[in-house]
């Protein structure tokens, strides 16, 4: 069989699927890899039930990223849904468990 003369053989393939995975993959890596290390520091210091819902902020902090970052548009819907996730969560940790 004969392939074209632009198809890539499999050592070009490898060599750019590396390439790749080296450019983007260890800024990514590095960045969840230091996020898993912050916040299991954290948690060990902190009772499991404000653990579990302080997770729940993720996407506001998503939010918070993307207009710092990225430069998108916040919207009155963005910030009324953040607000009322941040309220729940306060809600959460400020009450005082029944026994």
């Amino acid at each position: 069989t004969t392939y074209p003369s632009y198809a890539l053989n499999l050592a070009q393939l490898g060599a750019l699927c590396i390439s790749n995975l080296c450019a983007t993959k260890p800024t990514a890596a590095n960045t969840s890899a230091g996020a898993y290390v912050l916040w299991y520091s954290i948690v060990k210091k902190i009772d499991h039930i404000t653990a579990s819902t302080v997770q729940l902020s993720v996407p506001c902090l998503a939010i918070l990223g993307g207009v710092i970052f990225l430069g998108e548009q916040l919207t009155l819907l963005m910030v009324v849904a953040t607000l009322i996730v941040l309220c729940g969560i306060l809600m959460v940790i400020l009450t005082k468990p029944r026994v």
